[in-house]
């Protein structure tokens, strides 16, 4: 019977670099993809009306900053909150001053507004401040401002104590103008 001849075994195979390499470049990915992850916001609406989980973005300026990804009632139950991921180059957007509302299609004496939102549907607006310290959770409008944040010139409050009333959006003449 010939005799076996023993040799020593190597320490490693070549083989195992395969799912070594394969495991380091797995961690790579999903480390790069968490790293450019844009942040996590809430914002409290009243209503979801029109809004959808995984299809309403965030606009501001008429390009795409986010998308909602989730939307739950609130702890009161009185409401809705919306959580939304914006793109990580739009995160300096994000300040205590940051004002979101749902644009929709709305007819009113002062105009018309919104007719996009009939073809692509709702979407949020973001107006966004220029200061203030960074925060992750705001307060929806339930309607667009009236004017834009930092809009020049004479702001006026109006009140009144008779049976005439102002709506929101009513033209204001003086002197013909």
């Amino acid at each position: 019977i010939p005799l076996a001849k023993v040799s020593p075994m190597r320490r490693i195979s070549p083989l195992w670099l395969i799912p070594l390499v394969t495991l380091l470049v797995g961690v790579w990915m999903v480390y790069d993809n968490w790293s450019k992850q844009g942040p996590l916001i809430t914002i409290e609406f009243s209503t979801a009306q029109g809004l959808q989980e995984g299809v309403t973005k965030i606009k501001t300026r008429e390009v795409d900053v986010g998308q909602v990804e989730k939307i739950t009632l609130n702890s009161d139950l009185n409401g809705v909150l919306v959580t939304a991921r914006l793109n990580n180059e739009f995160r300096d957007l994000l300040r205590e001053e940051s004002r979101f509302w749902v644009v929709q299609p709305t007819i009113s004496l002062s105009g018309v507004s919104g007719l996009g939102t009939l073809m692509t549907g709702q979407y949020i607006w973001l107006s966004p401040a220029k200061s203030g310290k960074e925060v992750s959770h705001f307060r929806g409008l339930d309607s667009p401002p009236l004017t834009p944040m930092n809009t020049p010139g004479l702001h006026l409050t109006l009140t009144t104590d008779g049976d005439f009333s102002f709506a929101k959006g009513d033209l204001i003449h003086y002197k013909g103008i």
